[in-house]
């Protein structure tokens, strides 16, 4: 009897088991199916049904510029260190660091009280010796005329004239004196010698300014210079006159265009280098004074695909851009670049002409993602 009950149990436990098992299985391959069928839903972003705005430009093959870069620096076209040759208090500054001024303005004064004065003083015998000169001269022409119908003597005749000669010569002295009264007036008050940029300024009002003392500095930089340095072997090949492409540090996308002005023929004979000067037109005053530059002298060689920078994206070690079909989708391409020019990278391989690559944007991008190309 106790046998049997002991198989019945045996029995019933095992039908348990079982039955936990079929259902613990049941649930698992729920779970998978729950699981396949979703891994089975539409994974295409909602994004990529949206259409992205871009822009984009037309690959086609250029010529690669070839040459040699050299250092140099940004110099103004002109520079002015302002000084005087008086001795005097400022009392007026007009213009502050920075700041424009136009051909003319009236940069800085200093105290002229006495100046002045002595500018009144000239002006006054000036005019009292040009009524005399007046006189004398009326008085010689009377008498000429009185002694050729002999009516006047040789000794009234010579008077006359030394009256008249007398009178002419302190006339013209007191114009002189009167020009370097107004001329000594004039070095008190500093003015721009052209249109520029106060670049430096080195008084304040209430400051003793002395002789020869630069007081400011005036600089035009709507053209510059960048002055740059030849090696003897390569100074031969250059010519005045040659386009040259400059690069400045803080605007290393930024090409500018310039033309080689000058070559000083006089070269160091340490360095053996000689001093070339590029001039750059700056309308905008982009470019400062004292700033590093680089000078590529170009040539033309091999033709190449160019794209801006803007268009490339790094993933690690890859580089791809974005390509838009006819189907207007941006589907990623896998590229390898080569050297950069200005804002421009050169494509070696993984492009083709005549393709259209999305230089905008390209950050919200996904392969296959529709896009709306603007002009």
């Amino acid at each position: 009897m106790n046998d049997l009950y002991l198989q019945f149990n045996k029995h019933r436990e095992t039908g348990v088991n079982d039955f936990m098992n079929r259902y613990k299985f049941l649930i698992f391959f729920l779970f998978v199916i729950f699981s396949v069928g979703c891994s089975h839903k539409d994974t295409t972003p909602q994004d990529s049904l949206t259409p992205i705005t871009v822009k984009t430009v037309k690959i086609t093959a250029q010529p690669i510029l070839i040459g040699k870069s050299y250092p140099g620096t940004v110099h103004p076209f002109q520079q002015v260190n302002l000084s005087t040759r008086l001795s005097g208090w400022v009392e007026t500054i007009n213009f502050s660091e920075g700041q424009s001024v136009t051909k003319g303005s009236v940069l800085l004064v200093l105290r002229n009280r006495d100046l002045q004065a002595k500018v009144t003083q000239a002006e006054s015998n000036r005019k009292a010796a040009e009524v005399q000169y007046q006189n004398a001269q009326r008085d010689f022409q009377r008498i000429e005329t009185l002694f050729n119908k002999g009516a006047a003597t040789q000794k009234e005749m010579d008077d006359i004239r030394a009256a008249y000669v007398s009178a002419e010569a302190q006339y013209q002295s007191s114009l002189q004196m009167e020009q370097e009264a107004r001329e000594m007036l004039q070095y008190s008050i500093l003015k721009a010698p052209f249109d520029g940029v106060v670049s430096h300024k080195f008084v304040e009002v209430g400051d003793l300014a002395n002789p020869g003392q630069t007081l400011m500095v005036i600089e035009n930089t709507r053209q510059v210079k960048i002055r740059a340095k030849i090696p003897e072997t390569e100074i031969g090949s250059l010519t005045t006159g040659t386009p040259v492409n400059v690069q400045i540090h803080p605007f290393t996308s930024d090409v500018f265009s310039g033309t080689l002005e000058r070559i000083i023929p006089a070269g160091d004979p340490q360095s053996r280098q000689f001093d070339v000067e590029v001039m750059v037109q700056n309308p905008e005053g982009k470019l400062k004074s004292g700033m590093f530059a680089r000078i590529t002298v170009s040539g033309k060689g091999q033709n190449g695909l160019f794209v801006p920078r803007s268009a490339l994206i790094r993933r690690g070690q890859l580089e791809g851009l974005f390509i838009v079909s006819r189907e207007n989708k941006a589907h990623l391409r896998w590229v390898r670049s080569g050297r950069e020019y200005g804002n421009q990278v050169e494509i070696l391989s993984g492009l083709n002409p005549g393709e259209l690559v999305v230089v905008t944007n390209v950050s919200q991008l996904r392969d296959g993602q529709l896009v709306e190309v603007s002009q």
